[in-house]
């Protein structure tokens, strides 16, 4: 009873483990990332944090001469308003307004040295003469009068010269409300800002759906739609990811099980197989809940394509109980070898530096735990032998005669085999496009490519990014590096200078007026020859003087209650450690990677690139991975000799893996497919799982059949990711395909042939 309760008790606790461990499951590829890389921890750590991924640009091309691009679009924000989407809140007039007022009130600070040296052409008294001769011109047009009145207020435009640095909208386009136009009146386009963050796929799921849908419908109104964005990549891998796993487990379930019953023949055999099965997936989770928990990390949903192999090795726990049980005979202690060999792989896992490859060791272990576990309560008395002898049996049986007949053309086979495969381990190389790691779709990419050709970026992927104890010293950091780089000031730096700066800009607006402090006598004579009377122009001429060191400074507060704001908090933040100013780079591609060559090491601030952080994370992944291999190697031949303690059977099970490593990676190199990180896990999964099989036929003739059903359902384990979309996944099937094969196939040669000769086993009671 107390037995019983304790099994409860532990059943109760995994499955609520593994519910956690679900409800944490994170798309974010920030976990592949080295904890002891500070830099890169960094790097990831600001684009996580940054909203410039919430961008989608969505832009309508003409297809038809009757199109109208303007209602489609207009169509496009009522629908996307409830699934929060908007129009980037920059273009209503109040706030236009409102810019101008914060602009005309600090244009001592916003006005650089440089932009008063080109004010002063426009200065003399023709230049003026025709500056207000224009003017009058403007002033008898109505349409014109917003403008004319404008200028009064600022006859110089120096606020127009301060704001046309703030524009965001794409090069050669017209603002047309909400929209851009270009010049060609075909093309329109529509910046979208998202509420919520990409990670949140719930929501960015339906919102990418009903942009098709919009889409769909335009097409039939002759308006192509496309849109683009850092959040539809995101938003597209996680869904492929989710969709992928949804595809492949139960597939692989319905293949496994159909091979399962052509061995047992019986569903009590068929549950009982299952029990290790449900074990591991819950074992596995509640393992990824407890590293969770422990490390306070989210747990990497790519890393639930691992369940594929955790299923298989499962699955062959229960088969060969099964099978033994109804034979009258226990296996108990080829499966603990099998388990010890794989754990001690996998634990090795522990001392990543990489926290996705920590959790896939801690489900590994744990999972297979709870499916040794659970084979162990397998009543082998209760399980009756099926009705007729299974086909495997006879396959077995004459595949187990042929191998102990042919050892040494077995072995003839395998060097053979090897000699041939040697050559391609030469021909490997890694990986190093980082799209080839993307899940998103290549009309996705097709897109991206088409809206940055005509209308630049959607959002930026480079910065200037540097911290600091304040707002000001984060951006006099940003600022400095800047200027190391011999860059001018970005956007950053023209909405929210640095105090220091601000207080050059004073006086040089200072040095400036007192200059031209015979401007007002030109600009009443410029009046006078244009019949115009220079007291209507009171507020510019009260707006250029000298001014004080001690008025006001522009902070970020200054713009509350602006649009700028919303575009100013992303590039202006605080963080766990103090404020973050990112200065964004019109760059990508080589040009920035170009750049951050030349940043000095010295420099306040360090250089942020999306395409740059993708490739150090998937460098340093597959070096963590070879450096961890030697001591995965030498893990499982210590626990394999300290259980075996003699050599020849020792070696009848550690060369088959060793042997299938080379033929897996050198069938790799001959197809010329490139090393991934995830191809260089099939080392651990063919080390620790291919090893399971040598480890049964090594014990005798009786287990052939379910060696063979073993294989082929951990074959079916993860071919069925052959069948994803997402490129992380199916290298995992690619790279576990073949290893797998290739162990069982050397397994098959090499292991008989080096162990004794079994004797026949004794007919079952």
């Amino acid at each position: 009873m107390v037995k019983s309760s304790a099994i409860v008790a532990a059943i109760i606790a995994l499955v609520a483990l593994a519910v956690t461990g679900v409800a944490r499951l994170d798309s974010d590829l920030t976990g592949m990332i080295p904890a002891a890389d500070v830099p890169l921890a960094r790097e990831a750590r600001f684009f996580s944090g940054m909203g410039a991924i919430r961008v989608l640009m969505v832009e309508a091309e003409v297809t038809s001469p009757s199109a109208d691009p303007r209602t489609t679009l207009q169509s496009i924000v009522t629908r996307l308003a409830p699934l929060g989407a908007h129009p980037a809140r920059d273009n209503g007039i109040e706030g236009v307004a409102h810019t101008m007022q914060v602009v005309a009130a600090h244009l001592p600070e916003f006005l650089t040295a440089e932009d008063l040296a080109e004010t002063e052409a426009g200065m003399s008294a023709e230049a003026l003469s025709q500056r207000l001769k224009d003017l009058r011109e403007r002033l008898q047009r109505p349409d014109d009068w917003l403008t004319a009145t404008a200028a009064r207020q600022d006859v110089l435009s120096l606020t127009a010269r301060v704001l046309q640095h703030f524009s965001v909208g794409p090069v050669g386009a017209r603002p047309d409300g909400a929209f851009f136009t270009m010049p060609d009146g075909q093309h329109m386009v529509l910046r979208l800002d998202v509420d919520f963050p990409p990670d949140d796929v719930g929501r960015g799921q339906p919102l990418l759906a009903a942009l098709k849908q919009e889409a769909s419908i335009a097409a039939s109104h002759g308006v192509h739609l496309r849109w683009a964005g850092s959040y539809r990549h995101y938003v597209e891998n996680a869904d492929t990811i989710q969709s992928d796993l949804m595809a492949t487990i139960p597939l692989e379930v319905l293949l496994v099980g159909l091979v399962i019953w052509t061995l047992v023949r019986s569903w009590r055999a068929m549950l009982v197989i299952h029990l290790p099965v449900v074990g591991s997936v819950v074992g596995a989770m509640a393992g990824a809940c407890v590293w969770s928990l422990v490390t306070g990390r989210p747990v990497p949903m790519a890393m639930i394509g691992a369940t594929a192999g955790i299923l298989g090795i499962a699955v062959d726990y229960g088969a060969h109980a099964v099978v033994g049980a109804q034979e009258g005979r226990r296996c108990v202690k080829q499966l603990l070898l099998g388990f010890l060999t794989t754990g001690a792989a996998f634990i090795c896992l522990f001392f990543s530096l990489v926290p996705a490859l920590q959790c896939l060791g801690a489900m590994v272990v744990t999972g297979l735990g709870t499916a040794l576990l659970s084979t162990m309560l397998v009543p082998g008395g209760r399980i009756p032998p099926p009705r007729r002898e299974p086909v495997w049996n006879r396959i077995g049986a004459s595949t187990n005669r042929l191998l102990q007949r042919q050892r040494r053309s077995c072995l003839l086979i395998a060097t053979i085999m090897t000699l041939a495969t040697l050559p391609g381990l030469w021909r490997l190389h890694f990986e190093s496009d980082i799209k080839t790691f993307d899940g998103s779709t290549a009309q996705a990419w097709d897109d991206l490519e088409v809206i940055i050709q005509r209308w630049g970026t959607p959002d930026s992927s480079t910065f200037i990014v540097a911290h600091g104890d304040s707002p000001d010293a984060a951006l006099a950091a940003a600022a400095a590096t800047r200027a190391r780089l011999g860059l001018g000031p970005g956007l950053l730096e023209r909405l929210v200078p640095d105090l220091a700066e601000q207080a050059r800009r004073r006086e040089a607006w200072n040095v400036f007026w007192t200059r031209h402090a015979d401007f007002p006598a030109k600009f009443a004579e410029a009046c006078r020859s244009n019949g115009l009377r220079p007291e209507a122009f009171a507020p510019s001429l009260a707006a250029y003087h000298v001014v004080t060191q001690s008025r006001d400074p522009i902070t970020p507060e200054s713009w509350t209650g602006s649009p700028i704001s919303a575009a100013l908090t992303p590039l202006l933040h605080r963080d766990g450690t103090g404020w973050i100013a990112a200065s964004p780079l019109p760059l990508s591609g080589q040009a920035a990677l170009d750049l951050m060559e030349r940043l000095p090491g010295d420099s306040p601030g360090w250089i942020a690139n999306r395409t740059d952080l993708g490739k150090r994370i998937v460098s340093a992944v597959q070096h963590d991975l070879t450096s961890l291999i030697p001591m995965i190697v030498a893990a499982v031949v210590i626990v394999m000799t300290l259980a075996v303690r003699a050599w020849r059977p020792a070696v009848a099970m550690l060369l088959p893996p060793a042997l299938a490593l080379v033929w897996a990676f050198g069938i790799q190199g001959w197809m010329g497919l490139p090393l991934t990180p995830f191809s260089l896990l099939a080392v651990t999964f063919v080390l620790g799982i291919g090893i399971d099989s040598a480890v049964f036929l090594n014990a005798g003739s009786w287990s052939m059949s379910a060696i063979l059903v073993a294989w082929l359902t951990t074959l079916l384990g993860t071919a069925t990711l052959l069948l994803a979309n997402h490129p992380v996944v199916w290298s995992l099937g690619v790279s576990l395909s073949i290893g797998m094969t290739a162990a069982f196939v050397a397994t098959l040669l090499v292991t008989p042939a080096l162990s004794r000769p079994a004797a026949s086993p004794a007919p079952p009671a």
